[in-house]
């Protein structure tokens, strides 16, 4: 909607940088923010604009102290509590501080260390006071379950870094591990022999860097039904059963199921969706 926005975005020079831009706006794109609160900020922005454009056309004194700046494509490469009279200070876990161990809050600023993602200028800016809008984090539910057990019916491993999710009518013979009880790395593998890999089937544990590794590279892409259940894979290859609990994927499957996905309007229309897919199936 913005024309320069538009020429600044195609102009990176690298795809790189156009995928680190993209992956710093995404969440701040979908956050929620109370309609007052950027009614009021744009007032602010719109009223310090308005009396420096007439100040510099007045030949006045322009004013000093801007309530709001905005910095586009910025981010914090550091932070440090500081004392506002020696400039003396250690990195600060702003996270973790206790409450309590704040003190002579009144001397101490924010040193912050900002880079430019585009130029990779950096500078040094103080503030009084720094407000966390993170915006929302869409991929938590791939790292909770890489780091549990079920994640290995799904084909995740605590190596994963990346999954895309996809309809199931996407699915097709070729889609290594979802319709056959093989490995699910390949469907020609046999658990007997095979020239790929020299570790006794008996054994998935001597090869388990390699493989959990190439899997995690390769396999990383995740259907889901048409109600909303993520597949899980078949049976694996070394006698484990099936995953008999389901799984269900909730405001994250924009590419699966439409831009509306996102929206907490719909969620009642979405939850009974799987609540009767629940209710058809028996329970085990």
């Amino acid at each position: 909607m913005d024309n320069i926005a538009t020429d600044a975005w195609y102009s990176l020079p690298s795809k790189r940088l156009r995928d680190n831009v993209l992956a710093e706006y995404k969440q701040t794109n979908y956050s929620v923010v109370n309609p007052l609160t950027i009614e009021t900020l744009y007032e602010i922005v719109y009223d310090q604009r308005l009396n420096t454009a007439i100040a510099r056309r007045t030949e006045q004194e322009e004013p000093q102290d801007p309530v709001i700046n905005i910095r586009t494509y910025t981010k914090v490469a550091s932070i440090r509590l500081t004392d506002s009279k020696t400039n003396a200070g250690q990195p600060a876990d702003l996270l973790l501080a206790p409450e309590g161990s704040r003190t002579d809050s009144e001397s101490q600023v924010f040193h912050l260390t900002l880079s430019n993602m585009v130029t990779a200028d950096i500078t040094e800016e103080k503030y009084d006071v720094v407000v966390y809008a993170t915006g929302y984090e869409r991929s938590a539910w791939v790292n909770f379950l890489k780091h549990t057990a079920i994640g290995k019916h799904f084909g995740l491993s605590p190596a994963t870094r990346k999954v895309n999710l996809r309809p199931t009518t996407d699915l097709t013979d070729e889609a290594s591990g979802y319709n056959t009880p093989d490995s699910p790395l390949s469907e020609s593998r046999s658990p007997v022999s095979s020239s790929a890999n020299t570790s006794p089937p008996t054994s998935p544990e001597a090869s388990m860097f390699n493989s959990v590794q190439f899997e995690a590279e390769l396999n990383n892409e995740l259907y889901l039904t048409r109600s909303y259940q993520l597949l899980p894979k078949s049976t694996p290859r070394d006698g484990g059963k099936s995953l008999v609990p389901r799984i269900y994927l909730q405001g994250v499957e924009e590419a699966t199921h439409g831009l509306s996905d996102t929206l907490l309007s719909v969620l009642g229309i979405r939850s009974g969706e799987v609540l009767a897919d629940l209710s058809k199936r028996p329970v085990a």
